[in-house]
């Protein structure tokens, strides 16, 4: 039977290592905050012209472009794709992101139960579970939104549903 002095050791330890996985778990939900208020800060006119509309993708699908009619009839000035889906291949895990263009600029924040979440630019969506990716970027015209899809390795498995919204 260990003698209290080792219990109170490991019991110090214990109560060490969840301080620390307290705080960083903090530091991520304050990080999550700030890129979650950086990308309202990106708000869509609240003028012009808009149309939305719905698309699935699978994630483990060839690379590929999805052309969607917009109906603006003008260049869009802000696109933003809301994506959810469940991760079939790794428990059922939920996943989700939320991505915007502005003509200049792609951003994007994803989360998912496992490997967590991330976020950047670059893309409008971007999800990863260290050695396959799927990521979607946005080109446009006056008629069609043009969204390329591109599987890294062998993609995600899972199939995605997302909410696409265009702003002129």
């Amino acid at each position: 039977m260990p003698n209290p002095q080792e219990l109170q050791l490991e019991i110090d330890d214990l109560t060490t290592n969840l301080a620390s996985v307290q705080q960083q778990l903090q530091d991520a939900i304050d990080y999550n905050t700030v890129q979650i208020n950086a990308l309202k800060s990106q708000p869509a006119p609240s003028t012009g012209v808009w149309a939305s509309g719905e698309v699935d993708r699978t994630l483990s699908a060839s690379s590929s472009v999805t052309t969607i009619a917009h109906g603006l009839g003008v260049i869009p000035a802000y696109f933003r794709l809301n994506v959810l889906g469940i991760m079939t291949g790794a428990g059922q895990q939920f996943m989700g992101s939320i991505g915007t263009y502005n003509g200049t600029t792609m951003s994007y924040i994803s989360v998912s139960s496992s490997p967590g979440q991330s976020w950047g630019t670059g893309y409008v969506m971007y999800f990863s579970d260290g050695t396959n990716a799927c990521t979607a970027t946005v080109t446009w015209d006056k008629t069609n939104v043009y969204i390329q899809w591109t599987k890294v390795a062998s993609g995600i498995a899972a199939t995605v549903h997302c909410i696409w919204e265009a702003f002129s």
